[in-house]
């Protein structure tokens, strides 16, 4: 056979007349053979051409009961003005939208599965959405899958939250509704204090029914960042959370990160996330160390700064002094502490991240050197370490815990551990001081584990390490 036997003609022509053709018919209603009844009024329409591009017709239609066979079928979701604008636009492609139709046919669009409508209803829609009806438009777009009119709305909340959680709208929300902008980190307020007082004002809204949600909800505020003069005098106060045993755990579980940071690890790590607006980043930070070439006694001041998020180094204040490898540190919040050092050293010395600055604190009692410390509540506590060495050139290892006040920025002795031990790793868990190993003197090690506990100022042995 010849190419033109056997070539077939692909011609875009031949669809639009078919369809203009179908559309004819339906202008004349000719051959129609399905009547749509609507507030009690007929609508003559192609019992084919609804099913091919309506899944809720076409379910209806060929569904093997009653209406799947009779002429007539009841259409109660939409207003005949709209249905018949529905069907002018499965005739003809087109349908003029207008503030006054465009929220309707989009429900009906959605309901009857008619993608390429809703999809030119959730493009106008979009367009319309500001602070005024973004909460209205969010539920609609919600309910009907348009995700422009989504993204338009939920972005209109999410900047204006400070105003919007005020209104009525807002308080009209599912608590699923506010768990979902909640939990969002381009969540834009001051603090989150802001997001607490939106949810109580949600849940105030209608005490009774919503007392039982408020737990769940407040799972998806960022607690540790909520002030503590708020968390006292205003979560504290408020009846319907002294009221829910799941909420008062919550809040005590952000009270302990206020009174000890050190316990950060163990909160679900969400609530400790900062949200996007606060212009927080997780950072690693180096702290000095021994120039290149190991040289001795050349000790660098330089601190370095990793930005996780950005996956960038930049430099941040430089160290006071330099610090050797028996200095320690540890995070206290956002700040960092340094003390002791080389030759057992009294130094304390806080970075505060805020103003990216040094400052020289109360120096230690007795200086250290391969101590531990940790930040409990508004307290540090020093434990162990090299305090000397003797005549002989023996370590002096002692077994005293020291206690830094960092709002009196004083020191006290508060204890004593059960073994003197240096170049320990330490811990914080459960209100206690955990102390795995180090070493007794310089060359002999110790596989002990010891607890401290900051409440008794006493010290017990609980176990060995492995090895």
């Amino acid at each position: 056979l010849s190419s033109m036997e056997t070539n077939d003609v692909a011609n875009g022509s031949h669809r639009l007349e078919i369809t203009s053709g179908i559309s004819e018919l339906w202008r004349k209603r000719l051959f129609t053979d399905l009547v749509l009844v609507v507030d009690g009024k007929y609508l003559r329409c192609h019992r084919f051409v609804l099913a091919a591009i309506s899944p809720y017709f076409h379910g209806r239609l060929f569904n093997g009961q009653r209406e799947s066979v009779t002429e007539k079928l009841f259409v109660n979701a939409a207003s005949v003005k709209i249905v018949h604008q529905v069907l002018d636009f499965i005739y003809t492609g087109s349908c003029k939208l207008t503030a006054k139709n465009s929220e309707e046919l989009l429900k009906t669009a959605s309901l009857f599965g008619i993608k390429s409508l809703r999809d030119k209803c959730d493009t106008f829609l979009s367009d319309s959405v500001g602070m005024n009806n973004c909460l209205k438009m969010m539920k609609l777009a919600t309910e009907t899958k348009a995700l422009k009119l989504e993204s338009k709305s939920r972005s209109a909340i999410l900047n204006n939250f400070i105003t919007l959680y005020q209104t009525t709208a807002f308080k009209a929300l599912s608590a699923s509704d506010v768990i979902s902008l909640i939990q969002d980190n381009d969540l834009r307020v001051p603090n989150e204090d802001v997001v607490c007082d939106a949810v109580l004002s949600w849940a105030n809204s209608d005490p009774k029914l919503r007392k039982s949600a408020l737990a769940d909800i407040f799972k998806h505020i960022r607690l540790p960042h909520v002030q503590q003069h708020y968390m006292k005098y205003v979560l504290g106060n408020n009846e319907l959370v002294k009221e829910n045993v799941d909420c008062k755990d919550i809040i005590d579980e952000a009270k302990t990160i206020h009174q000890d940071p050190g316990r950060r690890h163990e909160v679900n790590l969400p609530r400790l996330e900062y949200r996007n607006d606060a212009r927080m980043d997780d950072v690693i930070v180096i702290l000095g160390g021994t120039a290149s070439g190991g040289a001795k006694n050349h000790l660098r001041q330089n601190v370095s700064g990793f930005n996780m998020s950005l996956r960038k180094w930049f430099p941040l204040a430089p160290l006071p002094y330099g610090y050797d490898s028996g200095t320690t540190a540890c995070v206290c919040g956002n700040d960092i502490y340094i003390s002791g050092g080389g030759g057992s050293r009294q130094g304390l010395t806080l970075y505060e991240s805020c103003v990216n600055t040094w400052h020289i604190c109360a120096p230690m009692l007795v200086g250290k050197r391969g101590h531990a410390m940790v930040g409990f509540g508004s307290s540090l506590f020093i434990l162990g370490g090299v305090i000397g060495q003797s005549d002989d050139g023996h370590l002096r290892v002692t077994t005293s815990v020291e206690e830094y006040d960092m709002k009196g920025n004083d020191w006290k002795k508060c204890g004593n551990l059960n073994e003197a031990v240096w170049g320990m790793s330490c811990a914080v868990h459960d209100g206690k001081i955990f102390l795995f190993g180090g070493y007794k003197d310089r060359h002999h090690s110790t596989q002990t584990i010891q607890i401290y506990d900051p409440a008794t100022n006493s010290s017990i042995n609980i176990g060995r390490l492995p090895i």
